[in-house]
């Protein structure tokens, strides 16, 4: 298939800023590069003390220029201890103070949403088992009626791979009612197997009334087999070859290590 070059090479795409202070120090260069590359949101860590975000006007402040600039920004909250009860304690406590800044910020410096990355299977004592799947999305759950609204959670593809225990579909299929979209990690570089693998989520997505959206892996620090390894081009044309097939993302593009070191402080 021949795929025109696109005209930025993440037009349309979310990207990751997990340190606080990339935003809260360098905001407005974080935003100009980011809309140079065509990156339209931001998932951002937050700095969260006591129960409260700190300093909630210079958040409200970014989340105004972001928007001004044509760029969402959603918070980003995760950790495999999510799923341990004091973990999840913690867990929620940040989900709280994240729900009271909604309720109290003005309409438009507002974030878009919540997401969660809590990849439990990471963590220490991880079994795989229909229990492990059970407390993730009992964790899932409690994080989202903290935040009072549908999350944005973050899987793994291999969650419905065909050799994946049934418990993981069991636990996807359980938190649907409190999901408003699907992260997929399809860490892989190969066009075919992601072709493969977009099939796959596409279809349940489509199945169950759910967006999804397809995330890549962009880091040197990763090997090949899973990351386009600063191949910005490569990446971009292998993203826009599946949307233009009808397994395309109905929630679009993430690229994880989108943006430079010198702007995220990563």
């Amino acid at each position: 298939m021949i795929v025109d070059q696109p005209r930025r090479p993440f037009e349309g795409m979310a990207t990751w800023i997990w340190d606080p202070g990339a935003w809260e120090q360098r905001g407005a260069p974080l935003l100009a590069r980011a809309r140079e590359l065509g990156i339209r949101r931001l998932f951002v860590g937050l700095r969260i003390i006591d129960g409260a975000i700190c300093d909630p006007h210079k958040l409200d402040r970014f989340v105004h220029e972001a928007r001004a600039a044509g760029i969402f920004v959603d918070a980003v909250e995760g950790d495999p201890q999510m799923v341990d009860r004091h973990g999840l304690r913690i867990a929620v406590r940040r989900a709280q103070a994240i729900r009271a800044f909604q309720n109290n910020t003005s309409q438009d410096g507002r974030l878009g949403g919540v997401q969660f990355d809590i990849e439990p299977y990471v963590g220490p004592g991880w079994r795989g088992d229909a229990r492990a799947f059970s407390r993730w999305g009992q964790a899932v759950a409690v994080l989202a009626d903290a935040v009072d609204e549908a999350v944005d959670l973050v899987v793994p593809f291999w969650l419905l791979d065909g050799s994946a225990d049934p418990a993981a579909r069991n636990m996807l299929l359980r938190v649907a009612r409190c999901v408003r979209v699907f992260t997929v990690m399809l860490y892989r570089s190969d066009t075919a197997e992601l072709h493969r693998l977009t099939a796959i989520w596409a279809a349940w997505g489509g199945e169950m009334g759910i967006p999804m959206r397809f995330a890549l892996e962009l880091s040197h620090s990763q090997p090949a087999e899973i990351s386009f390894r600063g191949d910005r081009i490569r990446l971009s044309l292998a993203a826009h070859s599946i949307s233009r097939s009808e397994f395309r993302p109905s929630a679009g593009w993430a690229v994880h290590a989108a943006l430079p070191e010198e702007v995220t402080l990563e």
